[in-house]
């Protein structure tokens, strides 16, 4: 058929010049008769059925082949220009959404996305450490510890908080937002407290026979005229005629002194709410360094070195689980740090330094305490000692891989594992916080925790589980003697 016409484009072409009609192009005759090679062949194949029996030859147009091409690319052309203008004002749309944080659509687009994020291994891990801090610690024969009795007047915080009986008490650790919490309750809250500003403000206020509130003329803050920053002072506040815990008012108790306070201060009628800010054991010892240095009557003791501050007799020997467990002396065992971390799971409500906000913010809502909102001052008061006023280091902090990061972790390898420990009930503390208590889960059988892990050291896996310790740093505890006379 190819062949046949070519042949009949051919005898066209040469007939077409034979008429000499130059005034309508053979090109343009679409009425020109079928050469006779070119109808044999049509004839043939119409008897064989392949083509129809009638047909008109028709010459294609060589006119018409730059015309269509144009329309095609003419159609090309609006089509990518068509598709490119929505599609870059739908880029603009979203640029611009992007750019608004007012915009509503944008933001449920990144919460959901964000909520999406949130994976699933994620949730799996905080179940697995809410039933991981939801079980008892136990001793090294496996029973579940038992705490002293001498604890006993510290409410369980898995029991709902009555706040017209319950009396909320701060475990101050030092040089760990004790400034915070005294600060904003007395200037901010308008609490009375029992601490040891009261004696500072008033020295005879503190020689009365029976309690009394000290009202500090300048500030006007309230203060009970006793001192619970020493034990001494803490033996003097349980004869001053009444229970510290049942003073009409009363708002906080602050002392570093778990058992002492638990024992003088309060009774079954009025129990203790613990709460307390944790920081981390070096950047703590790290800090109290500084402090001490820069005080005239402690200064000579600590020297100018931190790293023979570190190795020397005036280092705090694992300060908070000795605290807790009520074992000042000798060498720490398993056993006591157990007891330390069923105190801290138990009793006490958990802050941490590094998210100071969030701690505070979940005291005040556990304790119910409100500021004055008529008050300008003390908006701004709650800004001052959480931001702007908050007191920042004026000392560079020494890296993991320092000597004295090493020299300080020997002194605080229980504490270490502490405050790991503290991390882990601040996480799931704020999960399980609903409608004044704690509500850990019940212990699942099926669930097995490595305590073997329990006293693995967070900082160094190759430093040994308890390092024994001389006696000059651990019976005198010298530092812990000295944080008797201090404001924080």
């Amino acid at each position: 058929i190819q062949h046949s016409t070519f042949n009949i484009q051919h005898s066209t072409s040469m007939d077409m010049n034979r008429t000499n009609e130059s005034s309508r192009p053979p090109s343009h005759r679409f009425d020109a008769p079928m050469p006779s090679s070119a109808s044999q062949t049509y004839n043939h194949l119409a008897q064989k059925g392949v083509m129809p029996t009638s047909y008109t030859y028709k010459p294609i147009d060589p006119s018409r082949a730059p015309k269509t091409a144009v329309v095609l690319f003419a159609a090309v052309i609006l089509f990518a220009v068509t598709y490119h203008t929505i599609y870059g004002l739908q880029l603009d749309a979203l640029q611009n959404s992007r750019s608004s944080p007012s915009s509503m659509h944008y933001s449920a687009m990144k919460a959901q996305y964000q909520y999406l994020n949130r994976t699933i291994q994620e949730t799996q891990r905080l179940n697995t450490l809410i039933k991981e801090v939801s079980r008892p610690n136990f001793d090294q024969e496996r029973n579940p510890i038992i705490l002293p009795p001498e604890l006993s007047n510290l409410a369980d915080i898995t029991v709902p908080i009555d706040r017209s009986k319950d009396i909320p008490f701060f475990w101050h650790v030092p040089r760990s937002g004790g400034s915070l919490i005294k600060n904003t309750a007395a200037y901010c809250l308008d609490l009375i407290q029992a601490s040891n500003m009261g004696n500072a403000i008033d020295k005879q206020g503190a020689d009365l026979p029976e309690l009394a509130t000290v009202v500090d003329t300048q500030t006007g803050a309230k203060f009970l005229n006793i001192d619970t920053a020493s034990p001494e002072g803490l033996d003097l506040a349980k004869y001053k005629g009444s229970v510290v815990g049942s003073y009409p008012g009363l708002g906080v108790i602050i002392s570093p002194y778990l058992f002492h306070g638990s024992m003088n201060l309060l009774n079954q009628e009025h129990k203790g709410r613990m709460f307390v800010m944790m920081r981390h054991p070096i950047h703590r010892a790290e800090s109290m360094f500084w402090h001490l240095r820069s005080r005239p009557d402690t200064g000579p003791l600590v020297g100018d070195s931190l790293l023979l501050f570190a190795k020397g007799p005036v280092i705090e020997n694992n300060w908070m689980t000795r605290f807790l467990s009520n074992k000042m002396g000798g060498e720490l065992t398993p056993d006591d740090e157990a007891v330390a971390r069923e105190v801290l799971r138990t009793k006490a409500l958990v802050g941490l330094v590094k998210r100071k906000n969030e701690s505070y913010q979940r005291f005040k809502d556990y304790f119910g305490w409100k500021i004055n909102d008529a008050n300008p001052q003390k908006i701004d008061c709650e800004e001052k000692y959480l931001e702007w006023g908050w007191l920042k280091s004026d000392y560079i902090p020494v890296g993991p891989n320092s000597e004295e990061w090493k020299a300080l972790k020997m002194s605080n390898t229980a504490d270490l594992r502490l405050y790991a420990y503290a991390e882990k009930l601040f996480e799931a503390q704020g999960a399980l916080l609903i409608d004044g208590r704690v509500g850990y889960v019940e212990p699942d059988p099926t669930f097995i925790m490595d305590q073997g892990n329990v006293n693995a050291n967070p900082e160094d896996g190759e430093m040994p589980a308890f390092v024994e310790s001389s006696e000059s740093n651990v019976i005198d505890l010298i530092s812990s003697n000295l944080i008797n006379n201090m404001n924080n």
